[in-house]
């Protein structure tokens, strides 16, 4: 996940943010059904097995369920065409991917500091947002809440 966001970055640098998209958006168009490949097996069964329901061994952490809304707000920023923004929110999800990559665990120092870090970068994107769309400026904050209580 982390190489795959990573060479996003780079791509769009790179290419600039216009030709990046429309790039693409070119490669997501179009996508077929693709053909059955099964070569005409007749006598071909379901497993022995019965299935189970595995438990979740770890609960969503806080860096992954950051992750998840900042993905979010990346997307909404690209429909909108706001790419300073999406730039912003991107490279959020950077830095959360770079700290859940360690093999040591984080800190709670370490930790605290990264996600007051993110609070200051969304009340600096609220404070840009605000004059334009003030109901988002105030998810902003919201999401702002939320990291300085982690």
């Amino acid at each position: 996940m982390y190489e795959v966001e990573r060479a996003n970055l780079v791509s769009r640098r790179v290419m600039g943010a216009d030709r990046y998209l429309a790039t693409v958006r070119q490669q997501n168009q179009g996508v077929a059904q693709g053909e059955d490949t099964d070569m005409g097996r007749i006598s071909e069964g379901g497993e022995s097995e019965t299935a189970e329901n595995d438990e979740v061994i770890e609960p969503r952490g806080n860096l992954t369920q950051a992750v998840d809304i900042f993905r979010n707000e990346l997307n909404d920023c690209l429909a909108r065409h706001d790419y300073p923004m999406a730039a912003q929110f991107q490279q959020c999800i950077l830095m959360m991917l770079d700290a859940m990559n360690g093999t040591i665990p984080m800190t709670n120092e370490v930790r605290v500091n990264l996600f007051n870090e993110f609070a200051n970068n969304l009340e600096g994107m609220a404070d840009q947002i605000r004059p334009h769309l003030p109901n988002l400026a105030e998810r902003y904050l919201v999401y702002c809440g939320q990291c300085r209580e982690r």
